[in-house]
């Protein structure tokens, strides 16, 4: 049977059956145009000639015809082809593109990378390839979710590369249920020094604290299933060359700089009632050139500027990422449920006790207006407050016999948050019960009682 190649010069380039995309496309052009006359297959073949270098240049640098596939990898994705790309950034040192689910960075000169891939991970200087992509729906994409589990981590990042049109051998990958269009990026910059930062986040269902009680456990059979999704991914670009130590350092500061970003939104933990500090899944590719005409930093340290950078730009960068996948923002966070609801607090239980304190009038006109009462910046404060008091009890800086009376005071500021009237102070605390029992009960009680002086 004949076989159709692609040749450069007397060297073949690709052949038939490879499953490379730009092959694809390349052998699709050429059959394509032989269907038009001489003088319109000039002009498409004119239209198409950067298409043609770009992929004869991909395939040929990236070595797609070298077979290190050491598995059958079934399809998992539709390829998203890099000629589609929308060019983010591009610096002499590399190119950030976003294609269909995959935030890509061509690296343009060598890098030294430290990363959480699973393949081709830890510090390397051959890599040519970084690469975000979401691999399923943050929910119920259960079916996606056990194709992926089928195949080994190798499997899946051949599938990746091969998806991309690149040497699995050049590349790092992380995984993410955050949808690429809601990368975020920023960059920061001193004198010399530049550092970019791009992140997706996404915190809603796997969001923890460091210690907090895991769902995988890596036995000798594999891993047990999980059924949550959400982490946050990281790729940050330093203009300068690092040592192997720095680069170490700055991935602490990475580390860092993503928990003062979930700090500064109060995001709780889905497996305990602490404040979460990452995700159980959340992955970082960090590089910087080998080589550069500056001599190479020797520390990342928060007391330079390099630390300053990496850490102001992945905050930020993560703050914006949890705002355009999960809505989250500091204004979105001002309610008392956000405040509180790690503790167990819900809006249902809370409007059943307050409707059941309070009479019909009261009731009624509490159930009209009870999300801007749930949303007053006053409340929130209050609420935050107790929360607070409730971590420091947790954790042994408040001894158990001031935690009725710490509380209570709180759930006065609460009440009288609610009432908008300070002088009912010493009826509210004289009219509050705390029982230890249910640490809640004291601001839920205290919402009931401003409620039914603040029309009196």
């Amino acid at each position: 049977m004949r076989k159709l190649v692609i040749k450069a010069g007397n060297k073949v380039i690709a052949e038939q059956g490879q499953t490379s995309l730009r092959i694809r496309y390349l052998l699709k052009l050429s059959r394509t145009l032989e269907a038009f006359d001489p003088g319109t297959k000039k002009d498409l073949m004119i239209r198409a000639i950067p298409q043609i270098f770009l992929a004869v240049s991909l395939v040929a640098a990236a070595g797609v015809l070298a077979s290190d596939q050491t598995e059958a990898v079934p399809a998992m994705t539709r390829p998203a082809p890099l000629s589609l790309a929308v060019k983010l950034q591009e610096t002499d040192r590399y190119r950030v593109s976003r294609s269909g689910k995959h935030l890509f960075v061509e690296l343009k000169h060598p890098h030294r990378v430290l990363s959480t891939s699973d393949v081709n991970g830890g510090q390397t200087e051959s890599l040519r390839y970084l690469v975000n992509f979401q691999s399923l729906e943050p929910a119920g994409h259960n079916e996606r979710f056990e194709k992926i589990i089928d195949l080994s981590p190798a499997a899946y990042h051949q599938q990746l590369a091969e998806d991309l049109s690149v040497r699995g051998a050049l590349m790092a990958s992380m995984g993410t249920a955050a949808s690429i269009n809601n990368t975020a990026y920023v960059s920061k910059r001193f004198r010399d020094i530049s550092v970019d930062a791009y992140a997706t986040a996404g915190v809603r269902g796997n969001a923890l604290r460091a210690g907090d009680r895991a769902s995988w456990y890596q036995g000798e059979q594999g891993n047990e299933f999980v059924k949550d999704h959400g982490t946050i991914n990281i790729i940050l670009l330093i203009n300068r060359t690092l040592t192997a130590g720095a680069l170490a350092k700055a991935a602490m500061v990475v580390t860092e700089a993503k928990s003062a970003a979930l700090a500064e939104l109060a995001i709780p933990s889905t497996r305990s009632r602490y404040l979460a500090t990452g995700t159980g899944t959340d992955q970082y590719i960090i590089a910087a050139p080998t080589e550069s005409e500056l001599s190479a930093l020797d520390s990342a340290s928060g007391h330079l500027k390099l630390g300053e950078l990496i850490g102001s730009a992945v905050k930020d960068a993560v703050l914006e990422a949890i705002e355009l996948q999960n809505g989250l923002s500091a204004a979105a966070t001002r309610n008392i449920f956000h405040a509180l609801g790690r503790f167990g607090l819900t809006e249902e239980e809370l409007v059943a006790q307050v409707v059941n304190a309070v009479g019909d009038s009261d009731a009624k006109l509490f159930s009209d207006n009870k999300e801007a009462l749930f949303n007053d910046a006053k409340l929130v404060a209050a609420a935050y407050a107790y929360a607070a008091l409730l971590d420091r009890i947790e954790f042994g800086v408040l001894t158990n016999n001031i935690q009725a009376d710490v509380l209570i005071d709180q759930a006065v500021n609460a009440a009288i948050a609610v009432s908008a009237d300070g002088h009912y102070a010493n009826d509210f605390r004289s009219n509050l019960v705390f029982d230890n029992r249910d640490p809640l009960g004291a601001f839920v009680q205290a919402i009931a009682i401003g409620w039914q002086k603040k029309w009196r």
